[in-house]
This record gives C-alpha cells, structure tokens and sequence, in this order.
C-alpha cells in the first residue's frame, strides 16, 4: 500500500513516521523501502529503492 510503513520482524508493525528527509517520501521511481539518511546537516529518513545497496543495522543482545 503506498505511503504505509511498517518495519519487519517477528511480526508486521505498521506505524506513521514523521521523521522524513525534507521532500521525502517522494516514490521517485521505484522507492518501495525506507533508509537512514545521516549527513551533518540532518539525521531522518529517505524512501529508495528496495534493491540499492545499503548498510545494515542488526540488533546483538550484549553479553553481561
């Protein structure tokens, strides 16, 4: 559905994002997926394609 986000897990949670690169989203082409964009200026989020490359993010439990 265009314009719904949801982040993917154990299960599907949909939610209203507001932290968006100014003019972002713009589903400019075939921008289906969402990705951190940080630069100096600004930390928010960008909508690109699902098949760029990209960093990862993963969640490690820390060992005590």
């Amino acid at each position: 559905t265009v314009n719904s986000w949801f982040n993917r897990g154990a299960t599907l949670t949909f939610f209203s994002f507001r932290y968006w690169r100014t003019g972002e989203p713009n589903s400019l082409g075939d921008e289906d997926c969402g990705v951190m964009a940080a630069s100096d200026e600004e930390n928010c989020w960008n909508d690109a394609n699902c098949r760029d490359e990209n960093f990862w993010i993963c969640e490690k439990m820390v060992d005590q």
